[in-house]
């Protein structure tokens, strides 16, 4: 997968430098899915939850990780998603 991938399916830059030049996708409430390392050995997706009422990460879980997982696919990331996009029935 190449950043371009991650880009034409709406993940973002973030504004500022990171280690990992991460990629962010809004998923509303305070919640982003952010992908470091994108094409990488070092590959990794994770959520991050901003805290209530203040500026910073509250919490952070890794969903996706290189090591554990290998490669991210355009496809897989599509439909992760497409899950995080479906409205509650």
């Amino acid at each position: 997968m190449t950043v371009e991938e991650a880009i034409q399916l709406g993940f973002e830059p973030v504004s500022h430098f990171t280690v990992m030049n991460v990629h962010t996708f809004d998923l509303g409430r305070g919640k982003k899915l952010s992908f470091g390392n994108i094409g990488s050995t070092n590959e990794m997706i994770f959520i991050q939850e901003k805290a209530l009422g203040a500026n910073h990460i509250a919490d952070t879980v890794c969903i996706h990780n290189f090591d554990h997982n290998g490669y991210m696919t355009k496809e897989r990331l599509g439909e992760l998603l497409k899950w995080f996009r479906t409205p509650k029935q």
